[in-house]
């Protein structure tokens, strides 16, 4: 048996004597038939992998005065969680999706006693609707929103900036969400 030593650590167990032991075929034979009944008997206990929902609709358009995030976060979701995907042309469309408004507030919350800004709350508005290639509206305009508390000092100004910015990125990534949920329930109509 060789040892191979590098720095502190040892190699000594990975003889060839050891790696045969180790990917002996009775064993490579044992560990499939245990992970193949794994994989069997995991649906019957009523696990099972999320498949994307069925609409009636196979490329959507996205169009409107919305972020880049937002943009990107319902880019990236629809094809995942839909049979539908993304299109840049309109005429190539089967469903317009409109974001009327994209639209983030902030308001304070509370004061400290010197005057200074401690709190606030993030809100993040969108209006949106759907319609068909036909002009059939699909789902009507609703909004939604989300809103997060923000601590804040004086002190870590820079840090509550990029806080911020997260926190914004997070909240369009969730709306984004919510609206891909809308879509899912064309699918259950």
């Amino acid at each position: 048996m060789h040892k191979i030593e590098l720095g502190v650590m040892s190699y000594s167990h990975l003889s060839c004597e050891n790696l045969k032991m180790r990917f002996h075929p009775r064993r490579l034979f044992l560990h499939s038939i245990a992970l193949g009944l794994t994989g069997v008997f995991l649906p019957g206990c009523g696990l099972k992998l999320q498949a994307k929902a069925r609409i009636p609709y196979r490329s959507i358009y996205i169009e409107g005065p919305l972020s880049n995030d937002l943009r990107y976060a319902l880019q990236y979701n629809i094809p995942i969680f839909t049979s539908a995907i993304v299109v840049a042309n309109p005429q190539a469309a089967d469903l317009i999706l409109v974001i009327e408004r994209d639209e983030v507030n902030s308001t304070i919350l509370a004061y400290s006693a010197t005057g200074q800004i401690t709190a606030f709350a993030l809100n993040n508005l969108v209006g949106f609707y759907a319609y068909a290639a036909n002009g059939q509206s699909v789902i009507t305009e609703r909004n939604i929103y989300v809103v997060r508390d923000m601590n804040f000092t004086v002190s870590t100004v820079l840090a509550a900036e990029i806080q911020q910015k997260q926190m914004v990125q997070d909240m369009k990534a969730e709306l984004a969400m919510q609206i891909v949920r809308q879509l899912m329930a064309l699918g259950r109509l």
